[in-house]
């Protein structure tokens, strides 16, 4: 069964192949949405990149989102299986500031396919979503299509935070993600500290 939709916010399908995403217009950022709990170097240091190890989930999370090479909106790409929601809540709980302002989409999928976009400019709504996010007791879905279909929703040289504890097979459109996110010079993010195998074949990180 998929997860029933988000009071007001996230929209909930029996097909993958859904259409009309919010489409907004994106202002320039205010303060920053994420805290670092100690200093970290730049995401692209002359010489090569940092050591992700080194960090904790929101060290590294905020780190990321702090790259000024973003563009805006980021998305946040939620797999709803009951462990991965329960291990997203608790890592975006402890990374964002609350009520700050933050230019991101949330989209969630599940074993019927994947959400409608839905737009937040700040914090606050965003985690307010992600709390009334319900578990999906199934198989669960593609993290290739659902990563797919979210590079849909966000611009160029932008970035994909997925947030899943399960890793497929599928060559063909594992093939085909990574040449889309090449294309549109997107990166894709874990958000756990051990990244799928399958998600560290399509990470990309120019």
């Amino acid at each position: 069964m998929p997860a029933p939709p988000v009071p007001g916010a996230l929209g909930s399908s029996s097909s993958p192949d859904l259409d009309g995403g919010v489409v907004v217009d994106h202002p320039a950022g205010g303060l920053h949405p994420l805290r670092p709990t100690k200093p970290v170097p730049p995401t692209h240091p002359t010489g090569g990149g940092f050591d992700e190890s080194k960090l904790s989930k929101p060290e590294l999370l905020a780190q990321l989102i702090a790259d000024k090479n973003l563009r805006m909106p980021i998305a946040f790409l939620v797999d709803t299986s009951n462990d991965s929601l329960a291990f997203t809540k608790k890592v975006l709980e402890a990374s964002l500031v609350p009520k700050t302002p933050l230019d991101a989409i949330l989209m969630r999928y599940n074993a019927s396919g994947i959400s409608k976009s839905v737009t937040f400019r700040n914090t606050k709504s965003l985690m307010e979503a992600v709390n009334l996010l319900q578990p999906s007791f199934d198989r669960g879905g593609s993290e290739y299509y659902s990563i797919l279909r979210t590079s849909q929703e966000i611009p160029y040289d932008s970035a994909i935070f997925l947030a899943t504890s399960r890793a497929t097979t599928d060559a063909q459109l594992s093939r085909m993600t990574a040449l889309t996110l090449l294309k549109k010079r997107i990166r894709v993010r874990g958000l756990r500290s051990v990244y799928p195998m399958a998600v560290q074949r399509v990470r990309v990180c120019t």
